[in-house]
């Protein structure tokens, strides 16, 4: 009898799991993660600079009911804010098209539109960076991808300004996306030997870098660095691509120049007279940096790595790919990180919204996995002897037959619960949009919208006033109009459906409180 449990649990320590298996668990789990979110979408509900931006484009869809004229309302919203406000011409071409002004009912679209660009973004990414360049199998790249697209998505600063706030969302998350697309473009060009495959990266890599020129500032100022270097380090190399990349660069310094110069940029600093000079701003950035990285880098994140490290030694082992210059790769790492930092610090002095931390965070996310598998890939070509046939190390981090459950189980439930005990920054998303699903504060948060939408889509109302909202969900809401009709969220609201006034009723009395329930 002790023979036979001693032999049941020496087979129980003996159970492996094989990557496309183990790829295909981690899929099944992301995917049960977004279905509360994707779930809580359709209690999403226009807001702010949602309804200022989309004015014109409202406007001309309530009178025309034409595409048409709602493409050149937004055309007219880009020249109008251009010369007045900012001159983020892409961006602000996509905020005018914001899904409600077609009808409220259909603004939940628009968090299905960012999902879907960052999520595809990321992925597609991780497909050109591990598996066309370092040569990962299919289930390599894909598990990469989903570990790295669910910690932006449960751990992000902003779930609410990252996804669900469209005027937010598409100015920075569907550009952080974009620019994912762009650097994939960048890899399957310089990998691929086929004429045709290359005249179509570029074309499209010329058309995005005109697109992302026209974007937020931190995205475009990234960007233009990422492919300044490149282009400066191809021709140091002799490359036979060193010149195809200077168009490229030039496309989107030209647009990126565009944006900066609009006279409507003027008059937004205006209202912060007092920001640093280049010097300091690039100072403030890197201290910003480092308190963000402190915040951010939590011991669930550390666990990740370690999950990771098989794999990451196993991709290694595999690839070609020398991984000679750990230290210069993480102090560029470091550099861009920081960059992104030095838009916000210099125009306002601050580290900038929640959206924009958004993707700084993705990159950070990114940065610490992409730096640790270098590290784990340097270790592997430093050491020979520790890749030999017969290595024990070998047989750990890479067996042939496998993962070990036992130990995946453990460091997977040990992650679980960190994520429990650990005192991290924001609530996670999936159960917090979960907790507003379940208890039924999303829905109730939609209706109290719909009642407002009811009494300002009223013709017989000409100034509006609505009560303030009783529930604010952490994915939906996070603030609220003002009483007082002269505020300019009350100003937009009242352009936007034809009132005269538009106010709460009374102050809300959320607004001075902690919303970070979950």
């Amino acid at each position: 009898m002790a023979q036979n449990k001693a032999a049941t649990f020496r087979k129980f320590l003996s159970w492996r799991i094989k990557e496309r298996d183990l790829c295909i668990i981690l899929i099944a789990v992301f995917l049960l993660l977004l279905i509360p979110l994707i779930l809580i979408s359709q209690y999403a509900a226009p807001c702010a600079d949602d309804f200022n931006y989309g004015i014109l484009t409202h406007q001309a869809w309530k009178s025309e009911h034409s595409v048409s004229s709602v493409v050149a309302a937004a055309g007219e919203q880009v020249a109008q804010s251009y010369e007045t406000w900012q001159g983020t011409f892409s961006a602000i071409f996509l905020m005018a098209l914001q899904p409600a002004i077609f009808g409220e009912q259909y603004y939940f679209l628009g968090s299905w539109i960012i999902f879907a660009a960052f999520i595809s973004g990321a992925t597609f990414f991780c497909w050109a960076l591990f598996r066309k360049f370092f040569g990962a199998n299919r289930f390599q790249f894909l598990i990469l991808s989903v570990v790295w697209t669910s910690l932006c998505l449960q751990m992000l600063p902003s779930a609410l300004e990252g996804f669900y706030w469209f005027n937010g969302a598409v100015f920075y998350t569907f550009f952080y996306g974009v620019s994912l697309f762009f650097y994939g473009l960048i890899i399957l060009y310089l990998k691929t030997e086929a004429r045709k495959t290359k005249i179509v990266c570029f074309i499209f890599l010329c058309l995005l870098a005109a697109f992302i020129g026209g974007g937020n500032y931190t995205t475009a100022l990234l960007t233009f660095v990422v492919v300044l270097c490149l282009s400066i380090t191809l021709l140091f190399l002799k490359h036979k691509d060193r010149i195809a990349f200077l168009p490229i660069l030039v496309v989107l310094a030209v647009f990126f120049i565009i944006n900066m110069a609009a006279p409507g940029n003027a008059v937004r600093q205006s209202l912060f007279p007092s920001h640093p000079s280049v010097l300091k701003a690039i100072w403030a950035s890197i201290c910003f940096a480092i308190d963000q990285a402190n915040l951010w880098l939590s011991i669930p994140m550390v666990l990740v790595l370690a999950i990771l490290t098989p794999l990451f030694w196993k991709i290694a082992c595999h690839t070609t790919f020398s991984f000679r210059y750990p230290l210069l790769t993480g102090i560029v790492s470091c550099g861009l990180y920081a960059l992104q930092f030095c838009p916000p610090v210099y125009a306002m002095g601050t580290k900038g919204p929640e959206r924009l931390q958004n993707i700084i965070f993705f990159s950070f996310v990114f940065l610490l996995l992409f730096n640790w598998f270098y590290v784990v890939g340097w270790i592997c070509k430093k050491l020979p002897s520790l890749v030999s046939e017969g290595s024990v190390l070998l047989k750990v981090l890479t067996p042939k037959e496998g993962y070990s459950v036992i130990i995946m189980v453990g460091l997977a439930a040990f992650f679980l619960l960190s994520c429990y005990a650990v005192s991290l920054p924001v609530p996670i998303t999936s159960k917090s949009a979960a907790t507003s699903l379940i208890t039924g504060e999303a829905k109730q948060y939609y209706q109290e919208a719909q009642e407002r939408f009811a009494i300002l889509n009223d013709d017989n109302v000409t100034e509006a006033y609505l009560e303030p909202y009783s529930v604010w969900p952490y994915v939906l809401c996070s603030d609220d109009e003002s009483d007082d009709p002269t505020h300019w969220r009350n100003l937009s609201l009242a352009e936007y459906y034809g009132k005269s006034a538009v106010a709460l009723t009374e102050p809300s009395p959320l607004a001075e409180k902690n919303t970070e329930k979950y």
